[in-house]
């Protein structure tokens, strides 16, 4: 799909690292000029500068999720720096509790509930007010925990599954002007959040009987699968949220987190 992107360009939230930046890095290698999102000003600056080095076009623009000008400060940047928005990509996982639901705190069960499903509207409001129209596609990030149950992550579970059902709507809603609208669904990858649960030798040979094809996904299989839905080459899909788990959701043995 190389120069599949040329002359697009694609906002990608929270992508300074794992799975984020693997897909900036991807769009960036096809030809689309990237608006690149992250809180912490070092790591942005950073991110940004390699980005550069590799010949990408790049806007860094910091900007919390959790915070309600958010989604306009970013697409204000795309558009002063490049003058449009074509492809958006909705990488937000925030978990701010891990452990039994009843022990969540209403603080946390805010920030997952609303942080994880606002931006991607929000974007997506911003960007057509903007000028987003026919051709223009988002995916946003979900996770297999929305149909293979993860104990310790109910909100942010039901997080994700309320983007599940946000992703079809918004996309049914926003066919008309051409627009596409999908989600990818990671299974276990190997990312900095995912580094202390693949460190365990016996949680990750648990994690390893789970998988059908034999390995724990890295952020290149999830950018891949990002890069085909916002392409050319799908133009005929749209509300569909793809699994990319190595087979995860087919086994009965093990549990998964994303």
């Amino acid at each position: 799909m190389t120069g599949g992107f040329d002359g697009k360009v694609a906002v990608v939230t929270g992508s300074t690292r794992g799975i984020g930046r693997a897909i900036a890095e991807r769009l960036a290698r096809d030809g689309a000029s990237l608006v690149i999102n992250g809180r912490g000003e070092s790591d942005l600056e950073m991110a940004a500068k390699e980005l550069e080095a590799a010949g990408a076009a790049v806007e860094p623009i910091a900007a919390d999720a959790a915070d309600p000008d958010a989604a306009g400060r970013i697409v204000d940047a795309a558009i002063g720096r490049f003058g449009r928005v074509d492809l958006l990509v909705g990488n937000v996982g925030l978990s701010s509790f891990i452990g039994p639901t009843l022990e969540t705190d209403r603080a946390s069960f805010e920030t997952m509930m609303l942080g994880n499903t606002w931006l991607g509207i929000a974007l997506l409001r911003a960007a057509v007010a903007a000028g987003m129209g026919a051709g223009g596609a988002m995916v946003n990030i979900s996770a297999i925990g929305t149909r293979k149950l993860f104990p310790l992550s109910g909100v942010h579970t039901a997080s994700k599954v309320a983007l599940d059902f946000l992703t079809k709507n918004l996309a049914l809603e926003l066919a008309p002007m051409g627009i596409r609208v999908n989600a990818v669904a990671p299974g276990l990858t190997r990312t900095p959040t995912t580094a202390f649960l693949l460190a365990e030798p016996d949680l990750l040979r648990q994690q390893l009987r789970a998988v059908p094809l034999g390995r724990i996904g890295e952020p290149a299989d999830i950018a891949n699968a990002v890069a085909f839905l916002l392409s050319d080459e799908a133009t005929y899909i749209t509300g569909v949220v793809l699994d990319v788990d190595g087979g995860a959701l087919l086994s009965p043995t093990g549990f998964q987190a994303e």
